[in-house]
C-alpha cells in the first residue's frame, strides 16, 4: 500500500505521518534542489527528463485551473512533480481552499494534482479548512458537500495526499478525528445491483467502491 506525498510541510508532512500508521509506505516525490520535509518514508528524485515529458499534461491542468504556466523552472518542476503524486492515485485526500466547486478549482499549488484527479475522475476527499467543512467528487463530478464527516475503514492500496503548507490548527484537529488509526474500525462499503453506498451519495460505478470506503459518522 502507498501513499504518495510531495514532502511538504503541512499537510503532505502532516497526513504522511496519519497514514504511515496504517501501515502505507508513504512516497515522496521530489526532484533536484528540493528540500523534504518529512522523514517519514522514501524520497523519490524525479530527473528533469521525467518531469519534462509531464509538459502536456501540465499545459491541461493550467486550463483547467484557468491560471499560466509558471516561467520559472523550479515552480515549474514543482507543480511537474505532482502529477507523479497523483497518476497511479485510486483516491486523492486534500486540504486547503476551493475557490470554484462547478469546476474544482483549489486555491495555490493544489489546486494542480486536484485539477488532475477532477479530469481524470479520479476520486477526492476534500477539507476546506476555511469553511471547515468536508467535499467531495467523484467520477470528475463538481464539489459536494459531505453532510457528515469521513472516516476512512478500508482504503484503496494507493492513494494521494495533498494540501495547503498551512494547515490550522482546527484542520489538524479534524484531520486526526478523521483519520487516525483509533477511528478505523468502521464498516463502509455495501453493494446492491451493481451501485454502491457511501453514506452520502449513490453511483453505479463499483470500480469507485473500491477506491473510495467512506464511513460518515
Amino acid at each position: 500500500m502507498i501513499a504518495h506525498s510531495g514532502g511538504a510541510r503541512g499537510t503532505d508532512s502532516f497526513l504522511s505521518d496519519i497514514f504511515s500508521q496504517h501501515k502505507y509506505n508513504v512516497i515522496h516525490h521530489s526532484f533536484k534542489d528540493r528540500v523534504c520535509y518529512n522523514n517519514t518514508g522514501k524520497i523519490i528524485i524525479h530527473s528533469q527528463k521525467e518531469l519534462d515529458k509531464q509538459e502536456s499534461i501540465l499545459d491541461k491542468l493550467c486550463h483547467h485551473v484557468i491560471r499560466t504556466k509558471p516561467k520559472k523552472q523550479y515552480v515549474k518542476n514543482l507543480l511537474l512533480s505532482s502529477i507523479f503524486q497523483v497518476k497511479d492515485s485510486e483516491l486523492i485526500i486534500g486540504v486547503g481552499e476551493i475557490q470554484n466547486f462547478k469546476r474544482g478549482i483549489i486555491k495555490s499549488g493544489t489546486g494542480y494534482p486536484v485539477a488532475y484527479g477532477i479530469l481524470n475522475k479520479i476520486p477526492i476527499l476534500f477539507l476546506d479548512q476555511v469553511k471547515e467543512e468536508w467535499y467531495y467528487s467523484l467520477e470528475g463530478s463538481s464539489f459536494e458537500k459531505m453532510p457528515r464527516k469521513p472516516l476512512v475503514h478500508k482504503l484503496p492500496k494507493n492513494i494521494t495526499i495533498t494540501g495547503t503548507k498551512d494547515l490550522t490548527i482546527d484542520a489538524m484537529k479534524e484531520l486526526r478525528n478523521c483519520f487516525s488509526k483509533r477511528t478505523s474500525n468502521v464498516q463502509v462499503c455495501s453493494h446492491n445491483n451493481g451501485y454502491y453506498q457511501t453514506g452520502f451519495k449513490q453511483a453505479n460505478s463499483p470500480a469507485v467502491c473500491k477506491s473510495i470506503s467512506i464511513f460518515i459518522v
